[in-house]
């Protein structure tokens, strides 16, 4: 504990008065600077923890983010590698049976014909519409074909 004695004299003359006199008391070491010293130690130490503690919470969260980030760039990956296999299948199917005589469509055969002479992406998603065309025309045949007979 600190104790400020200032010696204020108001009679003298602001050039005559002496400077002020500081006098430090040292704390009682009676039990209470030991419970101060600690007091002021567990604050810091709390504080310390609690800055931790934020700091973990923050690491988490970017951590968090960065996976999300991560799975996000990975699914997209997987999905282009999905459909790249998925066209090099049609572009097997097309060199398999290009030339070939199939109970087809014309449509279907000049969009197999296509692809198997283009070999581009645009042909082979050609390709690939008009055969899902192709199987939602038959599909809905068969389904007047069901309705007309009850």
């Amino acid at each position: 504990m600190l104790l400020w004695i200032l010696n204020l004299d108001f009679a003298a003359s602001p050039a005559d008065a002496p400077p002020p006199v500081v006098v430090i008391d040292t704390p009682n070491t009676g039990g209470y600077g030991f419970f101060n010293e600690y007091d002021a130690y567990r604050r810091r130490r709390r504080k310390r923890e609690e800055e931790e503690r934020q700091a973990r919470i923050e690491s988490d969260e970017i951590q968090a983010a960065l996976d999300r980030e991560i799975a996000m760039l990975l699914r997209e990956q997987e999905a282009k590698d999905a459909e790249r296999a998925e066209l090099e299948r049609i572009q097997a199917l097309a060199d398999k049976f290009s030339g070939t005589k199939q109970p087809v469509s014309r449509r279907v055969s000049a969009a197999l014909l296509k692809a198997y002479e283009e070999r581009t992406r645009n042909a082979l998603e050609q390709l690939a519409r008009e055969i899902e065309r192709m199987l939602e025309e038959e599909e809905m045949a068969v389904l007047q074909i069901l309705l007309n007979d009850d």
